[in-house]
């Protein structure tokens, strides 16, 4: 082993360098726990539920639109009023999905740690329920992170 202060050659384990003093034992590394990857696969399944949750939206407002048996009259101002909520809806539910991918990806390779808990969050907007698990678990494994 070598001192990483002065750079020369120890033997035996000691705790501090017999020529300079300074201190030998090597900072541990910390423990990697499965909680990350149970994190990013959370993410990635959120994600790809809010992508399912936003086709379904999406033909639910393709089908709203082009209802043979619409009426000319005032329900014609409410199906506006609801395609004006659920297309924004859609959209989110998309870019929520993507974040949540990429967040899991980075979460599964243990990088870029603030990525990771961005996925995590887009996770909770994407499907709640998994993206809560996602968020707690991204947070505990921070230490994981490179």
């Amino acid at each position: 082993m070598f001192c990483p202060k002065c750079g020369k050659e120890v033997s035996g384990s000691p705790t501090f360098c017999p020529s300079c003093g300074g201190r030998l034992a090597e900072s541990q590394p910390a423990k990697k726990t499965r909680l990350s990857t149970v994190a990013g696969i959370l993410d990635i399944v959120s994600g790809g539920f809010g992508f399912v949750s936003a086709f379904f939206v999406i033909i639910m407002i393709i089908l709203m639109a082009t209802d043979p048996y619409l009426p000319e009259s005032d329900e014609a101002d409410f199906m506006v009023f609801i395609l004006a909520i659920t297309v924004p809806m859609a959209i989110v539910q998309i870019l929520a999905g993507i974040l949540a991918i990429v967040g899991g990806m980075y979460a599964l390779r243990r990088k870029k740690w603030g990525i990771a808990l961005t996925g995590a969050i887009a996770a909770v907007v994407a499907f709640s329920l998994m993206g809560i698990a996602a968020v707690v678990l991204t947070a505990l494994s921070r230490d994981e992170f490179e």
